[in-house]
Parts: structure tokens; sequence; C-alpha cells
């Protein structure tokens, strides 16, 4: 059986590399003996088919580069799958160090941006931090680039370009605010707190919140 044991191991990891407990888990639930997968297990690393260091690796390229992953996510991937914290720390640290981190954070910042770029830019930046945090990048990693994004003069370029659409979405939020309130007895200034706070939660700039408050003091 030891040898069917290994030959199921070796098919296994035809298909792609796997960590020890993935392997473990696969031959426990066909049926062999905890002492049978060992036996297949010492095998696979005497032939050197199988390594939880080579495969930690592989994985961080797959992830993280190719997947555009975080450091975090790919972390907590590779302990679900019975990598110890010793050698996923080794492996972070060899293979997805904070200055390709970054540069990848930043890769899908600007992607992002262009992506979206019609959405109010303190939205926009919220989104994009929601975005990041969700695939598992450091805090260090999406502060840097919310930060080369804001301070980018070809960003900020683009983003006067979008101005006037800011503003004429802003106003038609907030239009909307004064009637839906316009039959409540409510004060004048109570009416313009309300669309400033409903403009500010949308993600609108305070030059284009300033904007719209000025345009309706007019009318």
């Amino acid at each position: 059986m030891d040898k069917k044991a290994f030959d199921l191991a070796v098919r296994y990891l035809s298909y792609r590399s796997r960590s020890q407990k993935e392997i473990r888990d696969y031959l426990n639930g066909k049926g062999y003996s905890s002492k049978e997968i060992q036996t297949a297990i010492d095998k696979l690393h005497q032939y050197g088919y199988q390594s939880d260091e080579s495969f930690g690796k592989e994985f961080v390229r797959i992830k993280g580069e190719g997947g555009k992953k975080g450091s975090r996510f790919v972390s907590a991937k590779l302990k679900e799958k019975g990598i110890e914290e010793e050698l996923v720390e080794k492996i972070i640290n060899e293979e997805y160090p904070p200055e390709k981190e970054l540069l990848i954070a930043q890769d899908e910042g600007y992607r992002y941006f262009h992506s979206h770029r019609a959405l109010p830019m303190n939205l926009l930046l919220n989104k994009l931090y929601q975005r990041l945090m969700g695939k598992g990048f450091t805090h260090g990693a999406i502060h840097h680039t919310l930060e080369t994004l804001k301070n980018d003069p070809e960003v900020r370029k683009a983003i006067d370009e979008m101005v006037d659409v800011h503003y004429e979405k802003a106003l038609e939020e907030a239009q909307k605010v004064l009637r839906k309130r316009e039959r409540k007895d409510e004060t004048h200034y109570k009416k313009r707190g309300a669309v400033y706070s409903s403009l500010l939660r949308k993600g609108f700039t305070s030059e284009v919140i300033k904007r719209v408050q000025e345009t309706l003091e007019d009318e």
C-alpha cells in the first residue's frame, strides 16, 4: 500500500505543486494510514518532488505577483495550507519584500484610478483603500499608494479636467437632498448642513462642495 500511496501522491502533484498538508489531507481522504502517508511524503522529499519552501515561493509568484495580491493575503493563505509561520516569514522576506509589494499595489492603484476617474476623488480613494485592503496589501503599501496618487501631477491634472463633471453631479445630488427636505420645517442653515453632509459622504472634495453651496446661495 505504501507504493500506491506514493504513486497517488505523485499523480496529485502532477496537476500543480502542493503543500505537505495538502498531500496529507488528500491521502488521508483516500483512506491511507498515518504511517503510509508519512512514508509516501518522505519518499517525495527524497526524490525532490515536494518541498514546502518551493511550494511557498511558487505560490507567492502566482498569487502575489501574478494575482496582484498583497503579502497579508499570501501569508494567510500559506498558513492555511499548513506552511509553518517561520517558513512563511522567510518566503515572504525573500520573494515578496516591501518594495516589490509597493510596486504591485501602486500598479493596482493607477489601474483603478484610470478606470474610475469619473468618481469624486475622495470617494475613489476610499474605494481604492477598501480594494487594496481586500487584496491583502499591508497598511504601509496602501498608504504610500494613496499618497503617490494624490501627489502625482498627472493624476492632479486628470482630476482638474473632471472638476466640472463632479460639480454637475454634486449639484444634482444637492438638489435631490433639498427636494426631499423641502416640506420639513427646517431652517435654511439646517438644510444646507444636510447638503454638505450628503456631499461629503459621497466623496466630493471640499472645493466642489463649496462651489455647489455658492451656486445654491445664488439661486
